[in-house]
């Protein structure tokens, strides 16, 4: 049997196929959906595995720079405790002789100050900070004068024990 359909003329066979064409291109149509799907849930898998190992990757480095940066501390606070050490003696050196003779009052008219053998012009280390996702990486302050502080209140407490030890020696012998 024909049929005319807008102006065109069809068999019952042709109108067959021509449905049966259609229902696979909508077919076609949900599958290419279904796959695009498909491949932006892959791509995600993708990425998050790629973040997943790139922070674990941070996080080492975190720890190295971290590590490094409390290694480079210990030894700016060497480097500072042996500098002072040696700092009177660098000082003694640079008065002229004829200045230690005078008396202290003497040499404060003179005014004069010698070098020390070290001067701070930097006192950061690098260090890096879990924040929230991410990561920070910003400079960790050195406190030079607190760690200065506590050299000096050891040898005062040291002094102190060498004091009370030859007071207690000197009491021991006037008995």
């Amino acid at each position: 049997m024909l049929q005319v359909k807008n102006g065109d003329i069809y068999d019952d066979k042709m109108l067959a196929d021509l449905i049966e064409l259609q229902l696979h291109v909508v077919e076609l149509v949900e599958f290419k959906k279904y796959s695009q799907e498909l491949q932006r849930l892959q791509k995600q898998e993708e990425l998050y595995h790629q973040v997943t190992e790139g922070m674990q990757k941070l996080e080492s480095h975190a720890e190295r720079i971290n590590l490094l940066a409390d290694k480079l501390e210990f030894e700016i606070l060497q480097f500072q405790e042996i500098a002072l050490e040696i700092n009177q003696s660098y000082q003694a050196i640079q008065q002229p002789l004829e200045l230690k003779t005078l008396g202290n009052d003497e040499l404060k008219r003179f005014r004069c100050r010698p070098l020390n053998i070290w001067e701070v012009h930097y006192s950061k280390v690098p260090t890096v900070i879990r924040h929230n996702t991410g990561f920070v990486l910003t400079a960790k302050t050195i406190d030079l004068f607190k760690a200065q502080g506590e050299l000096e209140f050891q040898k005062k407490i040291k002094a102190a024990q060498s004091r009370r030890e030859a007071f207690e020696s000197w009491l021991v012998q006037k008995k």
